[in-house]
């Protein structure tokens, strides 16, 4: 016999010698002379599926979850525990990867979630882990620079769970209790209802689908020889065949599936496969520069080439979220407020450009983005009212509507050399607004308003008249819209008064909100012929020099009231008599002295008055 292969030799009736295995099918030599039954182990590598009898599953093309392993408890009828891997789009989303492996243990309603960069969930709780394993709910829990291990202690077995953030192995080598027949593949029912969308990207001219043929025939050369007789290399050279035809050379995925048949390899016997990193040139493994670098949701660690030309690892954008935004648009449109806007854009994008979001700024360089460090989104803001951070007013064709623009920019970075290859960035948005319609329209409810007036003797017409220029030629009538704050001329005159002998003099101006002259509420523009010193607004002309006068104020409401507002105007006459009859308003033309009532001839002042609405 010969320990070493397990072979004994046998004798016919014929004298002819026959090497035949001593362990039998399918069990296999541990190479000391010692029988094994064949070790089990569940493979997930790329979008493919090995399972537990060593045959490659269709790749998978939707982005979904789906169950690996799912033992029932002993006894029942329920499952113990799953496995389930989940896969995401990376670079094209046609081609899902193996994003996270998830635990689902029933009856201590716990989820573990091995995920990537090496990062372990709890109940979406992050852990902390090291070399050393961990028990957190019945599950040993490790990592290495290998990646993570999660043991499931069942049925007095242990499964370890491993993954590196592209393959995951399930090791069932040794349990021998209450397992399924084979791995199973079924959506699971936390992907979301579009996870069973399938894509058909753009061909990828990169691609050559030879030579990625050429690279995966590797695993049937040595040094994998030494395991092909162990381990068929077959599901696996089928499995990196079908990812290299379809996805980019790209972040070391050759070397990731040879890795995945190596691992599972040496579970299988004691082969090391001495020097396959150098044979497959896989000396760096990217699985190891991307532990401990988390990244978004909607990103993956990734490699990228700098502005230099050398390779770095980075969070990349996933190919889902980067085909959401056109050409040159880094995030999402720009949120525009009353007073304020914000622009808020994707890192992944920017950086894919090689744009170093935290040179990034506003007009006013001193007002620069936010960054999220869980979504990686970076936000840049102003307000109107406290920073409007650069933002630029302008007026639209005809002021028909009101354009506020800003823009996130970043100047080259200073350099010493000759020449430089980063780019000036400017990356413009605006909120656009339609001209705001004042809330306080105005419109005079009846222009010109005439009065009849007797007084002793006299039988005259007072007319009031408002006008929207200095001039008097544009009169306001019931149609006319007046905004608040805008300047009005009003024309007081009499018809049926000898100029030469008599004069009238406004002697005040007051607005209610009642049509009674005698409301409590009250506001006055003259008074005692002259402009009210607290309004700065009222200009009196002419007051007392003839038969008519002017004054002039800007348009106003009650504050909290809405409805009519009516104008009132108290009216004499005085008798010239070889006197002036203008009230004395003092040096600053604004402040009203008291005047000599025998100057004023009329014992039957006129009371006048206008109404306007709001």
């Amino acid at each position: 016999s010969t320990p070493e292969t397990c072979q004994v030799e046998t004798c016919d009736v014929n004298a002819a010698i026959t090497n035949v295995s001593a362990c039998g099918s399918p069990a296999w030599c541990h190479g000391n002379g010692q029988c094994s039954p064949p070790p089990t182990m569940c493979t997930v590598t790329g979008s493919t599926v090995i399972d537990l009898q060593g045959t490659a599953r269709p790749p998978v093309r939707s982005h979904c979850g789906y169950t690996l392993l799912q033992p029932r408890a002993a006894g029942g009828r329920s499952p113990a525990f799953a496995v389930v891997a989940v896969f995401r789009e990376r670079r094209r989303r046609d081609v899902p990867l193996l994003d996270r492996v998830m635990l689902f243990l029933t009856e201590r309603r716990t989820v573990i979630s091995l995920e990537q960069g090496g990062r372990v969930q709890v109940n979406n709780e992050t852990v902390s882990l090291g070399p050393s394993p961990r028990l957190v709910q019945g599950v040993e829990l490790s990592k290495s620079e290998a990646g993570v291990t999660a043991t499931i202690l069942f049925s007095n077995n242990s499964i370890p769970v491993m993954f590196n953030g592209f393959t995951a192995h399930v090791d069932l080598t040794g349990v021998q209790n209450d397992l399924p027949d084979q791995s199973q593949l079924i959506s699971c029912c936390l992907s979301p209802p579009s996870c069973e969308t399938q894509y058909n990207d753009s061909a990828d001219s990169t691609i050559d689908c030879r030579a990625a043929t050429a690279r995966c025939d590797l695993l049937r050369q040595e040094p994998f020889t030494a395991c092909n007789k162990h381990m068929d290399p077959e599901p696996y050279i089928t499995a990196c065949t079908d990812m290299l035809c379809r996805y980019p050379a790209v972040d070391d995925v050759h070397c990731q599936l040879m890795e995945a048949y190596a691992t599972a390899c040496q579970s299988h016997s004691n082969d090391t496969l001495s020097g396959w990193r150098s044979k497959a040139r896989c000396s760096t493994m990217l699985s190891a520069s991307c532990q401990d670098k988390f990244c978004a949701p909607h990103e993956f660690c990734g490699e990228r080439m700098t502005i230099d030309g050398q390779l770095e690892t980075a969070c990349l954008c996933r190919a889902a979220f980067a085909s959401r935004y056109r050409e040159n648009t880094f995030g999402e449109p720009a949120v525009c407020q009353q007073d304020s806007a914000s622009l808020t854009l994707a890192a992944c994008l920017l950086e894919e450009k090689h744009i170093d979001c935290s040179l990034l700024h506003l007009n006013d360089h001193t007002c620069r983005g936010k960054m999220d460090n869980l979504t990686r989104m970076v936000t840049f803001g102003y307000d109107m009212k406290d920073n409007s951070c650069g933002t630029v007013l302008m007026v639209g064709a005809n002021d028909t509507h009101l354009l506020y623009k800003n823009a996130v920019l970043m100047g080259a970075r200073k350099t010493s050399g000759l020449i430089t290859r980063q780019r000036h960035v400017e990356i413009g948005f605006s909120c656009f607004y339609n001209q705001p319609e004042m809330s306080g329209m105005i419109k005079i409810k009846q222009s010109p308003v005439i009065q009849q007036m007797v007084s002793g003797a006299l039988a005259y017409s007072v007319i009031m008249n408002i006008y929207t220029d200095p001039e008097y030629k544009h009169a306001v009538n019931s149609s006319t819209e007046i905004q608040l704050n805008q300047r009005m001329w009003v024309e007081l005159k009499t018809e049926g008064l000898d100029n030469r002998t008599v004069a009238m003099v406004t002697d005040s101006c007051w607005a209610t909100v009642q049509p009674s002259s005698n409301e409590s509420l009250r506001y006055n523009l003259i008074v005692k012929g002259c402009a009210n010193p607290a309004d700065h607004t009222v200009r009196v002309e002419g007051n007392g020099m003839g038969t008519f006068n002017h004054f002039s104020f800007s348009m106003f409401q009650f504050s909290g009231k809405t409805g009519d507002i009516y104008l009132h105007c108290k009216l004499r006459l005085c008798a010239k008599q070889g006197r002036s009859c203008v009230p004395n308003c003092g040096a600053a033309g604004r402040h009203p002295r008291r005047a000599s009532r025998s100057h004023y001839a009329d014992e039957n002042p006129a009371l006048i008055t206008m109404a306007w609405t709001n």
